[in-house]
Formats: structure tokens, C-alpha cells, sequence
């Protein structure tokens, strides 16, 4: 794919047809974000502040 980069209007693109872009648009996913070290555990282990960030025992 050709990109295109304009510094100073502060503008990137690509030179694809529409339908192409809908096309990839629709088989695209996001990667799931996998969590490590003491975050993942923190958010293992308590609830949303907005609830009181309340502890749940370890499953």
C-alpha cells in the first residue's frame, strides 16, 4: 500500500479505494490487550472505583 504523509498539514493516507478500506474495515479486530505483572493482578483482584473498588477473592 502507498502512504502518504504531509508534515506540515498534519495529514496521513492511503491510496486505496474506497471499498477496498470498507472491505478491510469489516475483517479487521483488534488484538485483546493482555494484561501482566501487579495491573493485571489489581485488576484481577478489585472492582471498578466507581463501585468502591471492593475485593474479590482470587478464582
Amino acid at each position: 500500500d502507498v502512504i502518504g504523509i504531509d508534515v506540515k498539514e498534519r495529514r496521513i493516507w492511503v491510496d486505496l479505494s474506497d471499498s477496498e478500506l470498507e472491505k478491510r474495515l469489516r475483517r479487521w479486530k483488534p488484538e485483546k490487550k493482555h494484561l501482566t505483572g501487579v495491573l493485571a493482578r489489581y485488576a484481577k483482584l478489585f472492582s471498578s472505583a466507581s463501585i468502591g473498588a471492593i475485593s474479590h477473592p482470587p478464582t
